[in-house]
């Protein structure tokens, strides 16, 4: 009897020693630790613009402009909306030679003529053969006049 609990102590000291091993040292490996956060770097603010402006370096220019303002946020004020989307589902509104794109699709549906807004959104440029309208996408809105209502989930099926 003193010999077979003798064993099982010493089994349970040996499974201790080895834990306590594996927890002091199995973790001193230095290619192991990822304390180092991963910053993202800031965006740079978008270029405060008019749409006759980038419309107008298009027209000139429409290689140099591309390099200007292609895939960069622009931003603009007072943008008054002359005309809707006439679809069942809303989806652009035309102001002088933009057309502009809305990333809310629930407040595209209370955009109305005559309304004016701020407005930060991606230049696309020309996008269809007739070059009468740069294209802004996806773009951040805010009501200067007219109310947008609230942003809810539209069903547009």
């Amino acid at each position: 009897m003193k010999i077979r609990n003798h064993n099982n102590f010493s089994i349970l000291i040996t499974c201790i020693l080895v834990t306590s091993a594996i927890g002091m040292f199995g973790c001193n490996n230095p290619e192991n630790i990822q304390a180092v956060p991963k910053f993202e770097e800031l965006s740079l603010p978008p270029i405060e613009s008019t749409i006759t402006q980038v419309f107008g370096e298009f027209e000139i220019d429409p290689i140099a402009a591309h390099d200007k303002y292609n895939g960069k946020r622009l931003c603009f004020y007072n943008i008054e909306v002359e005309e809707v989307d006439t679809r069942s589902t809303k989806r652009y509104f035309i102001s002088g030679n933009g057309k502009f794109y809305l990333r809310s699709t629930s407040l595209m549906q209370n955009v109305e003529q005559g309304f004016v807004l701020n407005l930060v959104g991606f230049c696309q440029g020309f996008l269809d053969a007739s070059r009468e309208f740069i294209v802004i996408n996806d773009c951040w809105v805010e009501s200067v006049v007219g109310d947008l209502g609230t942003d809810e989930w539209v069903d547009t099926y």
